[in-house]
């Protein structure tokens, strides 16, 4: 089979049975991985509604920390600033926020538009991509510029000077060149792209295969090693891809894993044991560059 990212020969991986995320779902998924580039996707799309109100229950702006999160935001260009954002992006749902002011922003696959928050509130004009009509209409509530199709082929004359895309790339069913490649026409001279995706090549994946929670089914579809991804990315002129520290190490990947087998493991003081420990154990992860999640930040010549 054809990989679909750099057309090299693909070949069956494994099959996988459910995951940790959906204990009662017991379909098979087939998995393929590219002996090019090892870039791994699922052949098989099971035709499931998984995009309802339940998946997008979250808003991180309905934190009571908000105002402090704009603050150091605002603050990513201060000695003191930086450091303390690192924090923030890798410990909340704020991640691979890079600060642009009285700019253009397009998050593709924003949600509510609680991220398009904080650019707006630094000057930004700010537009959004989401599929489901109540997101939709919540992003518009908050004042960004929604289109309710990833088709980006519809947006035009605008150029952008960042554009935002956490944990989207992996849900991609349509071909993922045909999406990088209107990023890369809605980018001025010198904007920049980033890119938040799993990490195929993880320590998490390495320990626990097809317990590793971001193979998430049935929601992710594709699966980047760092040289896929600059496959993916080659007409930017300069990629560069780092590990940050995260939450989400193989630390809590084992509490997952333990929480749908146990029942005592699913509490919240374990839980937080088990985060607590997230922070060390992601130091080595990032030096290691076996992250749960890696960036990429591309720039267009």
């Amino acid at each position: 089979m054809t990989c679909p990212i750099c057309a090299g020969d693909g070949a069956f991986y494994r099959n996988v049975t459910g995951n940790i995320n959906v204990p009662l779902d017991r379909s098979v998924y087939e998995l393929y991985r590219c002996a090019v580039c090892s870039h791994v996707w699922r052949t098989n799309l099971l035709d499931k509604d998984i995009y309802d109100e339940r998946y997008y229950a979250y808003t991180a702006s309905r934190n009571d920390l908000f105002d402090s999160i704009k603050l150091f935001f605002a603050r990513q260009d201060n000695f003191f600033g930086k450091p303390i954002w690192k924090g923030i992006e890798g410990w909340t749902r704020y991640q691979n926020c890079p600060l642009v002011k009285n700019g253009r922003v397009l998050d593709v696959g924003g949600g509510d538009g609680f991220v398009l928050d904080l650019y707006k509130s630094v000057g930004n004009k700010t537009c959004n991509t989401e599929i489901l009509d109540f997101v939709v209409e919540a992003s518009r509530k908050r004042g960004h510029l929604t289109y309710k199709s990833f088709d980006l082929s519809e947006i035009t004359g605008a150029k952008f000077d960042l554009i935002r895309m956490n944990q989207v790339l992996e849900h991609v069913r349509q071909d993922p060149k045909i999406l990088i490649k209107n990023c890369h026409r809605l980018l001025r001279r010198g904007g920049k792209m980033i890119i938040g995706i799993p990490n195929i090549n993880s320590l998490s994946f390495l320990l626990y295969g097809s317990k590793f929670d971001q193979l998430s089914f049935p929601d992710h579809v594709h699966f980047f090693s760092e040289i896929s991804l600059k496959v993916l990315l080659k007409d930017f002129e300069r990629i560069s891809i780092t590990y940050p520290i995260h939450k989400y190490t193989c630390a809590t990947n084992f509490f997952h894993i333990c929480a749908h087998r146990f029942s005592v493991f699913d509490n919240k003081l374990l839980g937080l044991v088990f985060l607590i420990f997230s922070f060390p154990i992601g130091l080595l992860e990032s030096l290691f560059r076996r992250t749960h999640f890696i960036t990429c930040i591309c720039v267009k010549g």
